[in-house]
């Protein structure tokens, strides 16, 4: 995968953030049930869930939905990055991709 494909998948992401919640000065993204920020180039996210369990994730293709708002489009895409899910939390940090075919 290219870094220009990379940026895109980034910035397409943040754009689906950026859009349905507010922005506060340090650049995080808050709402309810979610904290959305970019860390050297990736996705970090903590979001609420339902369960208790305690499990650490090194995924390459987890589905994720995501939100063009240039388009005003909903897609999945490939995430890949660690998923920490705590109980009542889950941490994510990494990033979406789009599969291109060769």
């Amino acid at each position: 995968m290219t870094t220009q494909a990379m940026t895109t998948a980034i910035m397409q992401s943040r754009e689906a953030i950026t859009s349905r919640m507010t922005t506060t000065k340090t650049t995080t993204r808050r709402s309810n049930k979610m904290i959305n920020t970019v860390l050297f180039n990736r996705l970090f996210t903590v979001e609420l869930r339902n369960g208790v369990g305690i499990d650490l994730e090194f995924v390459d293709s987890r589905p994720v939905w995501t939100y063009n708002s240039e388009t005003e489009e909903h897609s999945t895409m490939p995430f890949e990055g660690v998923v920490l899910m705590l109980p009542f939390l889950v941490i994510t940090y990494g990033r979406p991709y789009k599969e291109t075919e060769l």
